[in-house]
């Protein structure tokens, strides 16, 4: 089945000429021997035969064959289907026309893309030649269409810094978000609400790390520094979340598995009416052989996590 180069019916200056054979062709040469290829294209499908009075070509000598031309000759790159090769005589001429297998392969290489009403078929621009060429620009994509798995988070400035890769809310009580992928860099955002009638008090954990391997120093309310000793977790907040008051953290790691895991934090929570808390503090949890693939907040103290209460987690390699 010819392709769309051979589908092409002139060099697109005017009309190709019809062209007579000036040299007897055997059996398997694949060389036409013709006096003029006058504005043929570079690929085309060519039909041979001996013409008859009646302006027709002799159905038994005719062919259809794939050529292009070289030097001024029409040389062969294959037969049509149905055809084969029978040589040709001095005499015979050859056209570029219409011919049963130029149609079948127009429709064959249309259906490619197309469908049958005429628009383009899911996934028929999605190649590398049409990505390579430019054709999408950002003001051709949809507001919305581009997901965050579709967006390049590589680093030295290319795509966008931080990426999504965990978020929970309140679940039976528990704040937990479990499975994150791998990533150097970590930003946990936490949003703690208080639905309950007693103050609570909230620590953070790593990969489930219940033991006294945490360690902080912190200020709260810009007061003196606080060291908390070898700890079960890291402190939150620098007071007590009280009913319907709300908590929010931002925690930076860097999480290498080799090496205990560092960072900063920030926290700011309040009741309704009372004065804003804030804490600033560092920390480490001290783990030399995993990376962090899980965060859980910790309540003590009574009350109840309230609607909103969340965790999010980004990451950046």
């Amino acid at each position: 089945m010819a392709g769309y180069n051979y589908l092409r019916a002139s060099d697109g200056t005017g009309l190709a000429v019809l062209s007579h054979i000036t040299v007897n062709r055997v059996v398997g040469s694949t060389v036409i021997k013709v006096d003029s290829v006058n504005k043929y294209p570079a690929d085309f499908i060519y039909t041979t035969g001996t013409l008859l009075a009646t302006g027709y070509l002799d159905p038994t000598t005719l062919k259809e064959m794939r050529c292009h031309v070289t030097a001024g000759d029409v040389i062969i790159d294959g037969f049509e289907p149905g055809f084969t090769d029978t040589g040709n005589t001095v005499g015979q001429v050859g056209i570029i026309k219409q011919t049963t297998g130029w149609a079948d392969s127009v429709s064959v290489n249309a259906k490619v893309a197309h469908n049958d009403s005429g628009t383009i078929k899911d996934g028929a621009v999605s190649t590398a030649a049409m990505l390579g060429a430019n054709v999408v620009t950002t003001a051709k994509i949809a507001t919305g269409a581009v997901t965050a798995t579709g967006i390049n988070f590589g680093g030295a400035g290319v795509g966008v810094w931080w990426e999504e890769i965990g978020r929970a809310q309140v679940a039976s009580g528990a704040l937990s978000v479990t499975g994150l992928p791998a990533r150097k860099y970590l930003k946990v955002l936490t949003t703690t609400t208080n639905n309950g009638a007693t103050a609570f008090d909230c620590g953070i954990q790593f990969n489930g790390d219940t033991t006294s391997q945490y360690r902080a120093s912190y200020s709260g309310a810009f007061g003196p520094q606080v060291d908390t000793g070898a700890a079960t977790s890291i402190p939150l907040e620098a007071s007590s979340v009280q009913q319907n008051g709300v908590s929010y953290g931002e925690l930076d790691i860097v999480n290498i598995a080799t090496i205990s895991k560092v960072g900063k934090w920030t926290n700011t929570n309040n009741a309704p009416t009372a004065a804003m808390n804030h804490i600033i503090g560092a920390f480490r949890w001290i783990d030399t052989a995993n990376l962090i693939n899980r965060v859980d907040i910790l309540r003590s103290g009574g009350g109840t996590f309230g609607a909103g209460s969340e965790i999010i987690v980004l990451g950046h390699d």
